[in-house]
Parts: structure tokens; sequence; C-alpha cells
């Protein structure tokens, strides 16, 4: 993001961590997800990768390599982890996989789809877990005290207009981006408003940033800040990078 040059206004510190060199084979890396010490690389092989972060202290923190596993013969095409939970979950092929940061499988239930085109999910209670399949969203959330075991249960169901490329979560608000809309939408209600994006062919991306306005890419080098109506947040300016 654009900015002043004193670098007491950034809050992060650039610090590398893996290298190229560093995987177990040759295929590049897709996605990438960090839970504690844990990081968890997914692959264009179909594996991912299992790294303990050390010396996280020190100004030249590293990984150390821990083990593989073997998902599918497909790219690894998103890596998420919950925090509160202590597991990652993963995308490839299709399928969603559960796992602990030590790569066995997680007892926790997650849904049994296949030919999924993607998901989200909500780091922080009540969890919730959004999976897209062409025009179709479905939301799950998570049941600690469910008799076969603690997982995810479906909680409702939204179809949109058009085939869903982006999703976003929080709390009960999922951003969503079809081909040439977005949208805000209530997972408890299912309202929200479908709004034409002001660039599609620039593939716009979101991020939620509340329960009620998100940001938006609306070129490649600016956001802007929009309410569950598409109108822009007055209180926030645009961003560029």
């Amino acid at each position: 993001m654009s900015g002043g040059s004193d670098e007491g206004l950034c809050p992060f510190r650039c610090n590398l961590i893996i290298e190229s060199k560093s995987f177990s084979s040759k295929a590049p890396p897709t996605s990438m997800a960090i839970l504690a010490e844990h990081v968890v690389v997914g692959l264009s092989s179909g594996y991912v990768e299992f790294y303990a972060i050390i010396n996280s202290d020190s100004k030249k923190p590293g990984t150390i390599f821990k083990c593989k596993k073997k998902l599918s013969s497909k790219p690894v095409e998103n890596i998420q982890a919950v925090p509160d939970l202590g597991i990652f979950i993963t995308q490839s092929n299709g399928k969603l996989t559960a796992l602990n940061p030590d790569s066995s499988p997680s007892p926790i239930k997650i849904p049994d789809m296949s030919s999924i085109a993607g998901f989200c999910l909500d780091q922080s209670r009540p969890y919730n877990l959004a999976v897209s399949k062409k025009k179709k969203v479905s939301i799950f959330r998570f049941n600690p005290e469910r008799k076969s075991g603690a997982g995810y249960e479906p909680f409702t169901e939204l179809v949109m207009p058009e085939v869903v490329t982006q999703m976003d979560l929080k709390g009960d608000s999922l951003g969503i981006i079809c081909k040439k809309h977005y949208s805000i939408v209530s997972v408890r209600s299912s309202e929200g408003s479908i709004v034409p994006c002001p660039r599609p062919e620039y593939n716009p991306l979101l991020r939620l940033m509340s329960l009620e306005d998100m940001l938006l890419t609306t070129t490649n080098d600016l956001g802007i800040f929009t309410d569950m109506r598409g109108h822009p947040t007055p209180h926030r300016s645009p961003i560029s990078w």
C-alpha cells in the first residue's frame, strides 16, 4: 500500500522463512497457511508439506521440514487454518481435507463434497464454513456436540445468478464475487444486494473488513470500501498499492 518512507509507520517486518529450494520436490507452491509455529505449503503436485518455524524471536527466523502428505494428483488450491480448532482445511481435486499440524487426519468432521470450486471460513466462533460449487454456496456451522463427533453441519444454501469465483466470510456476513457482480449476503437471513462489479475485466477480489463493509479491488492497483448495498463507505478512503 502507498504511504510514506518512514519505517516507523510499517507494522510488519518481512522475514524469509522458506525458499523454493527448501521444498522436497520441484513442484511450485500453490497455497500456504500458518498456524502458530506450523507452516503448511500446498504444491501443484497435490502434496502438502509441513514445516516448523524456528528462532521466531530472532532477526532471521527460519523453518525446518517435518513431513509431507499426498492429497491427490491435482494442485492444492487452498489451505486455511482454524486456530481455535487446531486444524488446517485443504482443497485439492474438488475435495476438502482436515489435517492436524502433524499431517495426521483430524477427527473433526468436514463436508464430504466433490467437485467444489472453492471454500472460505471464519476463524472465530461460530466457525462458519462456506463451500462454492458453480452458482451454489453451501454454508456449514461447527457443532462441537455432534453425536458422531465434533464437526461441521449444514446450515443453509445460497444460489447466485452467476458462477461464484471468490468468497470471504466474517461472522454471518458472506462476501461473494461472481463473474460480473458482487454482494455481501447475510448467511442467517439470506438477505443482501447484488451489485455490478465496476470493472469486471480486472477479475476483482474482495476482503470483508467488518460485518457491514468490505474492501473491493476495482483495478489492479486500487481498492474501495463499500457497504452491503454496494455504496462507497464515506469514512474509509480508497487504498492504492
